[in-house]
């Protein structure tokens, strides 16, 4: 049986601001986006979904993302 818990975290603001700007191009909220990403990990799936791209865990999606806003 499947048992579905709540977690809480602390993100640094460099990590919430991009959820931020994730969240708000995909239409969620920013605890929809983490529930989403968090979602993806737990089963084994790649947060980034596009084909090519390696599965990634959490930390290297986000620091993917904030590396690639910086650009």
């Amino acid at each position: 049986m499947m048992k579905q818990v709540s977690v809480t975290v602390g993100l640094d603001v460099d990590i919430y601001e991009t959820l931020e700007l994730m969240a708000r191009g995909e239409s969620r909220t920013v605890g929809e986006e983490l529930e989403y990403i968090a979602g993806r990990v737990a089963v084994g799936e790649p947060v980034d979904p596009r084909p090519n791209y390696k599965k990634l865990g959490f930390v290297e999606f986000i620091r993917n993302r904030v590396e690639a806003m910086d650009e």
